[in-house]
């Protein structure tokens, strides 16, 4: 006997580990923007519940506290990113610092661009993420193996870039892309609205300039003797 597509659908819907993944992702999507709008702070478990259209008590079946419930959003698309850079960083020829920040930075850009909308939200809890201490080991374990590929890379595409200075390019494109891509409206204020922070690939072009011009001072100045 075939199995129609609407058997298989009514199957789906009363499979439970189908129905459970369903309403962590909808949990998930619901606290990505929660995080997104008020930072870890401002979010309580209820909020998440409330946003998710879900109890709380299901909610915290699924995620028992606020720090496993953020730790959960950062990880739902960091695979996807890190495939996405590494996959261009390997077609990037050693010597092009150029290319190789392309390969770290275009990917995110066209996820925002192209991805899901809850991407967007997602920029904002990175750039959260980056510039609070308490989530550094966070951040390394999710994108700690690609940012090490990253700062290798640097250093052959650099001449005279060592691993401290590397690393420390490594640390300002990062800064630089989550502001960028966070798009906080700073930029608006400051140029009286003639420049949109939403406008991502508008500011992407400057920034991969400035990016690669502050990298090599940085081996510039390094070789330069001191008095």
């Amino acid at each position: 006997m075939t199995t129609t597509t609407l058997e298989r659908a009514v199957r789906a819907s009363s499979n439970p580990n189908a129905k459970g993944m369903r309403t962590k992702q909808q949990i998930l999507d619901a606290a990505e923007q929660c995080f997104a709008e008020k930072g870890f702070e401002g979010v309580s478990m209820r909020l998440v519940a409330d946003r998710a259209a879900v109890l709380l008590g299901l909610l915290t079946y699924h995620f028992a506290t606020k720090e496993s419930l953020f730790a959960a959003v950062i990880a739902r698309r960091a695979d996807e990113l890190n495939a996405n850079r590494l996959a261009a960083m390997t077609l990037v020829a050693p010597d092009d610092l150029v290319g190789l920040l392309e390969a770290f930075i275009h990917p995110y850009l066209d996820l925002l661009e192209t991805g899901e909308p809850g991407w967007r939200a997602y920029a904002h809890v990175i750039a959260v993420t980056a510039q609070d201490s308490r989530w550094s080991a966070l951040g390394e374990q999710y994108f700690g193996a690609v940012g090490r590929m990253f700062i290798s890379r640097l250093q052959v595409a650099v001449s005279g870039l060592d691993e401290d200075l590397a690393v420390r390019a490594y640390v300002h494109t990062v800064s630089i892309i989550m502001g960028l891509f966070a798009a906080s409206g700073l930029i608006d204020r400051f140029s009286g609205g003639r420049l949109d922070s939403n406008d991502l690939r508008c500011g992407y072009a400057p920034a991969l300039r400035f990016l690669a011009g502050g990298i090599r001072s940085l081996a510039d100045a390094s070789a330069r003797p001191t008095d």
